[in-house]
């Protein structure tokens, strides 16, 4: 038998394409006046006014400190913008696909995440939100040197492309040749929410850490055929786990079947851990599903903060990681 399944939705979860962009004839984020804040912010909210498609305006002034976590963890907005509430905002398009973060590190920073392998797709969707905007806004461009960015390293296309991709096989065996052949190929790993952040559940980040040199579609095209192949390495080695160490590999997604089934405290760490470990299980048929169990939307819905909006109370630690073990013990008795 083979353990493997064909398709890759298993272990490519969602794609996302960024775009940095600032308004020429202001200064860079860091250095607007309030005066300047407002006045960028108004330019992007009356160019979004006239588009057909729906968009919510979150002024993250007038947002508190909880919802704006909550953002942070559904990936509406960077950790980073997180602090920034003197004036900055985002605006969420309705689908929850697409999102514009207003005075980030740069003025604009233009956001879509879609599932599955989907760049070339998300690429394409970002690029007429780009447009659009362009049409009212006047964006900084240099001729040698592209976009201008706070960061020199975003200069040029201003493009990040990542892909999240799932892989505690990998995880298990160990990462680091993989870190090291990504870094020669111009690419990086990081953790679930992004630079400086670490993996949650065996999920990471694959993506592109140059914006000057190549355009736009050369990136995309580099990213896909690397996550390919990690892809590729991720189902080699969990064939071989389930070949060589069967017991051990069934002992570890036993064991997490049995505390998200049974645990009366559950810590969000452990959460993702077990629910990456039966992902596994399932994927390579040691158990089997009743229902259909989406593990990447619980393991966004289950956050600390996201838990207490869905809650609506504020909870501390304690009553968290027990709300949490309800609804896993809650989803397990539907699921299997």
């Amino acid at each position: 038998m083979n353990p493997i399944k064909d398709d890759k939705t298993h272990i490519i979860l969602t794609s996302r394409i960024r775009l940095a962009r600032n308004l020429k004839d202001y200064p860079f984020t860091e250095v607007l006046n309030p005066d300047q804040e407002e006045e960028i912010t108004k330019k992007v909210h009356d160019a979004i006014d006239s588009w057909p498609d729906t968009y919510t305006f979150y002024p993250l002034k007038q947002v508190s400190l909880l919802s704006r976590l909550h953002f942070v963890e559904q990936q509406w907005i960077s950790p980073g913008m997180m602090e920034r509430t003197d004036g900055a905002s985002f605006f969420l398009r309705e689908d929850k696909e697409v999102s514009i973060m207003v005075l980030e590190e740069d003025h604009l920073r233009l956001q879509a995440i879609l599932p599955g392998l989907a760049l070339e797709e998300a690429y394409q969707g970002l690029l007429q939100v780009e447009r659009d905007l362009d049409k009212d806004l006047d964006f900084a461009y240099d001729c040698q040197y592209g976009y201008l960015t706070a960061c020199p390293t975003n200069v040029g296309t201003g493009l990040r492309a990542s892909v999240m991709v799932h892989l505690p096989a990998l995880e298990i065996s160990g990462l680091k040749s993989l870190k090291q052949s990504l870094t020669k190929m111009g690419l990086v790993l990081r953790g679930f929410h992004g630079e400086g952040s670490k993996s949650v559940g065996g999920i990471y980040q694959v993506s592109n850490e140059q914006t000057l040199g190549f355009t736009e579609q050369d990136y995309i095209r580099r990213l896909e055929k690397a996550v390919l192949e990690i892809v590729a390495l991720e189902e080699a080695k969990r064939k071989e786990l389930y070949f060589q160490e069967k017991i051990k590999l069934e002992d570890k997604v036993c064991r997490s079947f049995g505390i998200l089934r049974n645990a009366r405290i559950l810590s969000y760490e452990e959460m993702c851990h077990c629910l990456s470990m039966i992902r596994l299980g399932i994927d390579l048929s040691i158990i089997k599903q009743e229902n259909q169990l989406d593990i990447y939307e619980t393991i966004f819905r289950l956050q600390n903060a996201s838990l207490q909006i869905q809650k609506q109370a504020r909870l501390d630690q304690e009553s968290r990681d027990i709300y949490r073990a309800d609804l896993c013990r809650r989803m397990m008795k539907e699921g299997f």
